[in-house]
């Protein structure tokens, strides 16, 4: 695929303050989507999908820090959301009606919704999710052998 027009970067300013709180205890959530079905028009529509992770990002409560798209020729879109709270990325493949996304989340904002958003509003038919536990806290238990001699 040819790499096509690229979409001007985030213009807006950040609606949130930064703080330490991103980067706090909450749990981590790293969803990893893969969907078919979705119409043509939207995956190709490179406004459509920033608006719509413009949406998500607002529903998660995540403070936006950079949100870049490309416009693939002769078709297909790559958007990624740089949050304070980690990253939501999509990647669209029209030809195919198929779409992938992820999502590494670490606010107590309901990711739930958004990634439900996120399909939705995609208009998948079928959906393949996977969840995945990340942080310090999932480390594998120390070996009775302790590893060193």
């Amino acid at each position: 695929m040819a790499v096509g027009k690229h979409v001007a970067p985030l213009t807006r300013p950040l609606t949130r303050p930064l703080t330490q709180s991103a980067r706090s205890g909450h749990a981590r959530r790293h969803v990893l989507i893969d969907a078919w079905g979705s119409p043509t028009g939207r995956l190709d529509d490179a406004d459509g999908i920033r608006a719509l992770l413009e949406r998500v990002i607002d529903t998660l409560g995540a403070t936006l820090l950079d949100l870049s798209l490309r416009r693939f020729s002769p078709q297909g879109v790559t958007a990624v959301a740089m949050l304070a709270e980690s990253h939501l990325a999509v990647h669209t493949w029209p030809e195919q009606n198929y779409f992938a996304a992820d999502l590494f989340y670490c606010g107590a904002g309901d990711s739930e919704q958004a990634v439900q958003m996120l399909v939705d509003g995609m208009g998948a038919v079928e959906v393949r999710r996977h969840d995945i536990a990340r942080g310090s806290d999932q480390a594998p238990a120390p070996t009775a052998s302790g590893g060193a001699r």
